[in-house]
């Protein structure tokens, strides 16, 4: 639950460090907080179905949000903090939004998670 939760939150955070990029030039972004969150218990009583739709709401309000920005907005950037602290391209952070769904699912899918 905390995984999918962290998916979640993930792609909400990136959603809106695109909005805050969009407005403002190049904004250093704040961090997900991802440790925490778990360890305030924000995820403790979570509901399998619940989670399971919410994270299917913040991939498509992701996916719409990406899909409205125009082409030269993407190149805008902003301060990214990881892997380190650089300038990305709205276009780089898409991305990274992509490697970070993709590789939560690969942990899930080869059992890397809770063992």
């Amino acid at each position: 639950m905390e995984y999918a939760g962290h998916v979640r939150d993930v792609l909400f955070n990136i959603r809106d460090r695109l909005v805050v990029a969009i407005n403002e030039e190049n904004p250093l972004c704040k961090g997900l907080f991802g440790t925490p969150r778990i360890e305030l218990g924000l995820y403790k009583d979570d509901a399998p179905s619940v989670v399971a739709h919410e994270l299917t709401v913040a991939a498509d309000l992701f996916t719409r949000t990406w899909d409205r920005i125009s082409m030269p907005l993407r190149d805008r950037t902003m301060i990214y903090g990881y892997p380190r602290l650089a300038d990305r391209s709205l276009h780089w952070v898409a991305a990274q939004a992509l490697h970070e769904v993709e590789h939560h699912l690969l942990d899930v899918r080869n059992g890397l998670i809770g063992s």
